[in-house]
């Protein structure tokens, strides 16, 4: 609680991210391996980042400012898509992309 609020953001927080690696794929055996065909993770929120295996750490952006309660209310969009294997669908599995949340400017 900051001030009072119920929120945990101070009016004027940006909530931001970072992506920390490329992305990964796990199909329940081998954990956090390279996905096979190349897909594309989008995350997009009015600026957008594109995520493949070998696209490695990237700078996010922020993607919401905190209202004079602290709090924030911002939809994003998460597409996964074949990439550059067109036609082929990802392989089935749980995709992971490492973030960061919340940092304060």
């Amino acid at each position: 609680m900051i001030n009072g609020s119920l929120y945990p953001l101070a009016a004027g927080d940006a909530v931001s991210f970072n992506v920390l690696t490329g992305l990964l794929y796990s199909d329940g055996a081998a954990m956090l391996t390279t996905p096979a065909n190349d897909p594309e993770f989008t995350i997009d929120s009015g600026f957008s980042r594109v995520v493949t295996s070998t696209s490695g750490p990237q700078t996010g952006f922020v993607f919401a400012t905190a209202d004079s309660d602290g709090g924030i209310h911002k939809h994003i969009d998460f597409l996964l898509t074949p990439g550059s294997s067109a036609g082929v669908a990802p392989p089935g599995g749980v995709r992971c992309v490492a973030e960061t949340r919340g940092r304060r400017l």
